[in-house]
């Protein structure tokens, strides 16, 4: 294992402990007030202090691009109000940055969506037309394909579960970050393998 693997596998594991202790610290609070898991302002609350106080912590300078966007599709899985998760998934697909952040989106969702779905989506991300001049529209309609899909199936969901689907994005994100940085630009073969973990 190289140094920088090493670096990434301690500062990964640090962040996870924080993010857990934030994490158990407010199920602790809504269990106290008959809550049910965890609220899109709770996900709001940690992430904020993650990305404010996460860097120092790691010892970086930023959030890596791969967990603050995991972070942003954590929140956006709790969001109840559909054009702000719609705002949300965009942000997150920047995060990442363009059409290899999406491919980080797409993976990250592929335990949550049904796979036709992601599919789909991964067709317009990787297809013919998401290159070029045209690529703005392939990631606006993929976007808009995952926000529907992602919207429909959290509403299904009760509030646990949509809290254990909200906590394994973020462990998906800190691991895919561990094990690969900030590469966005995964093959397709990549992609596979990901998925099926």
């Amino acid at each position: 294992m190289a140094c920088a693997d090493l670096d990434r596998l301690k500062s990964g594991n640090i962040l996870r402990t924080c993010f857990n202790q934030l994490w158990d610290k407010a199920l602790e609070i809504n269990e106290k007030s008959g809550i049910s898991g965890i609220s899109y302002n709770d996900m709001n609350a940690i992430v904020n202090i993650l990305r404010t106080d996460g860097p120092d912590i790691m010892g970086y300078a930023a959030l890596p691009p791969t967990i603050d966007a995991g972070l942003q599709m954590a929140t956006a899985i709790l969001d109840p109000n559909k054009e702000r998760m719609k705002a949300n998934v965009k942000k997150s697909v920047s995060l990442a940055g363009g059409a290899g952040g999406a491919s980080l989106v797409w993976i990250c969702l592929g335990q949550i969506l049904n796979p036709g779905i992601l599919a789909s989506a991964a067709a317009i991300f990787t297809g013919g037309i998401a290159g070029g001049i045209l690529a703005p529209v392939g990631i606006i309609g993929g976007v808009s394909l995952i926000v529907a899909s992602l919207y429909s199936t959290m509403q299904k969901m009760t509030p646990q579960e949509r809290t254990v689907k909200c906590h394994a994005m973020v462990m998906r994100a800190i691991d895919k970050w561990i094990k690969y940085g900030d590469k966005t630009d995964l093959t397709l073969e990549e992609k596979q393998k990901l998925m099926l973990r």
